[in-house]
């Protein structure tokens, strides 16, 4: 069955902020960087959402790279066709991730994050990956608290 044009298929930070206004986050000291999944930025334009989720976790500081909007190298089948290209551009993320003393990546794209972590483990690297999801259930108050 073809969908109608009355049908909308959102990102779930697209969900969130647009259905989310009533929920509240306790405080969650901490630095994370957000890497901006290709697929998601640029195809779907969801820039600013998932920073407006995270900015709503008080005490949560969100580092932003001078070159955030760059590929980790993962892209579907772009990692397994042009591996040495993909495992350069990885190891370029991952050493500016490290440089900025984030406690945790963020991403819409689990794909990035086994990408981003799997090449922080190759280089002996410690990174600690989440999904944006992952931090905002976290930092939830339970309904009684809101």
């Amino acid at each position: 069955m073809p969908f109608s044009d009355t049908v909308k298929i959102y990102e779930i930070v697209e969900f969130l902020n647009e259905y989310g206004s009533t929920l509240k986050f306790k405080p969650t000291p901490g630095k994370v960087i957000l890497h901006d999944a290709c697929h998601a930025l640029r195809e779907m334009g969801l820039y600013e959402q998932p920073r407006q989720m995270l900015r709503r976790v008080p005490d949560l500081e969100i580092i932003e790279l001078d070159d955030h909007q760059a590929c980790c190298g993962f892209g579907g089948t772009f990692s397994v066709k042009m591996s040495d290209l993909s495992l350069d551009m990885a190891g370029q993320k991952v050493n500016a991730i490290q440089r900025s003393g984030a406690d945790f990546v963020v991403s819409l794209d689990g794909g990035c994050l086994m990408n981003i972590q799997s090449t922080a483990e190759g280089l002996g690297i410690k990174l600690r990956t989440k999904h944006v999801v992952e931090i905002l259930a976290d930092a939830l108050l339970p309904d009684m608290d809101r």
